[in-house]
């Protein structure tokens, strides 16, 4: 949980700060579907109740949270947040995580489109 809160919060914090200084206008944050929590079916609407039962959910979503604080406060300031599910399948020692590939992850999709130059979905405006 701690290690969650220091990147994801803490780090997010000290960007926004970076951002600020050096006058930087547009942020694309890479979030995650665990801001939602569980019980969710089928389509998430951006707008759809925030409950994450994680503490990297937790920190994604207080991270979010940052980021719209700071939009509120400079105006000037764009942002994008990007909610992914299946991001990656398990690591290699095979200690947690989705083992099979063919179940859609982010990562596993972007290689493959790269590499037979054919476009992938996206989903949400």
């Amino acid at each position: 949980p701690y290690e969650y809160f220091d990147t994801n919060v803490l780090g997010t914090a000290n960007i926004l700060k970076l951002c600020a200084e050096f006058n930087i206008k547009k942020f694309i944050f890479s979030s995650s579907v665990s801001v939602y929590g569980e019980g969710l079916r089928g389509i998430v609407n951006e707008d759809d109740h925030k409950l994450p039962i994680s503490h990297y959910g937790l920190t994604k979503k207080m991270a979010e949270d940052l980021i719209v604080h700071h939009g509120h406060v400079w105006p000037d300031f764009k942002y994008k947040l990007l909610r992914y599910a299946n991001v990656s399948g398990a690591p290699l020692d095979l200690s947690n995580g989705p083992l099979n590939w063919g179940t859609g992850q982010l990562v596993h999709n972007l290689c493959r489109s790269a590499l037979t130059e054919k476009n992938i979905q996206v989903f949400g405006h």
